[in-house]
């Protein structure tokens, strides 16, 4: 069962142009991280470059807990919204366009069944554990 971080990983992931020839495909870095506690080399545009996919996977999610309990130097927090986490994952200054990201990434997750997510969604949302309904509460 997928958790809303998770299905928010796989979101920038696909946002980030996970494909052949792209960055974070060649880079095996799905969240183009510019470092990560398991990677110790970047490229020229100083994105992090992982041994394999599964550490950057590792990396991206574990990034994405930290920012969403408030644990980085971001400013961010549980109360944050989605799009304040955008705006610092993917700020203008770097060519971005943080508006059209957001409904990218709020977009994915409504089709993953998240149907509640929107761009004013708190980070906390995404602190969630999976319920599994087989078991009665």
């Amino acid at each position: 069962m997928l958790t809303p971080l998770e299905a928010l990983a796989d979101a920038l992931t696909n946002f980030e142009g996970w494909e052949p020839e792209s960055r974070s495909f060649r880079n095996r870095n799905p969240g183009n991280l510019r470092r990560g506690p398991s990677s110790n080399l970047t490229d020229n545009g100083g994105f992090a470059i992982y041994r394999t996919l599964e550490l950057g996977r590792r990396d991206l999610v574990r990034d994405l807990e930290m920012k969403c309990a408030g644990n980085t130097s971001t400013g961010l927090g549980p109360r944050s919204t989605l799009r304040q986490l955008i705006e610092i994952w993917a700020p203008r200054s770097d060519g971005n366009e943080p508006e059209a990201y957001t409904n990218a990434v709020v977009a994915f997750l409504n089709r993953c069944g998240f149907h509640d997510v929107n761009e004013h969604t708190p980070l906390s949302y995404f602190q969630k554990k999976p319920v599994d309904p087989t078991k009665a509460q």
